[in-house]
């Protein structure tokens, strides 16, 4: 039986492997190890993304949701591991194949730069009066 772990070691380079293999190890083996590949149904997809999107979930137990490009890379490990599956005729239809993929949202990059600016002027005009210079 061919495992998750190889069908990615398979066909990726290492940089991308390693990440993925962290994500493979910390949210999707825990939920889907101990089932073969073809047992793996779209509810339990379904079910698996909506919770990524609640705090606590998978290895990390924080009480924070994953963010929404975490729940999209966990979406793409999922689709390339099911769409290679069905190239090797492993699985004859993904189970990813009717499934929306998961929206990103997005950052305002712009404010985060200004947001920061502004505290560091802030802390600037509060530590001049104090005699601290930066060179």
């Amino acid at each position: 039986m061919i495992g998750l772990k190889n069908m990615l070691k398979a066909f990726m380079l290492k940089k991308t492997y390693n990440n993925y293999m962290e994500k493979l190890n910390n949210y999707i083996l825990p939920r889907f190890g101990a089932m073969r590949i073809e047992q793996i149904k779209t509810l339990h997809i379904v079910d698996f993304l909506n919770e990524a999107s609640q705090p606590g979930f998978g290895k990390r137990k924080k009480d924070v949701p994953l963010s929404s490009s975490t729940i999209y890379e966990l979406d793409k490990i999922l689709r390339i591991l099911f769409n290679k599956a069905v190239t090797w005729q492993i699985i004859s239809k993904s189970p990813m194949e009717s499934l929306e993929r998961p929206k990103l949202k997005n950052v305002n990059q712009n404010s985060i730069v200004e947001l920061t600016l502004q505290l560091i002027l802030k802390h600037l005009t509060k530590n001049l009066n104090s005699g601290v210079y930066f060179s």
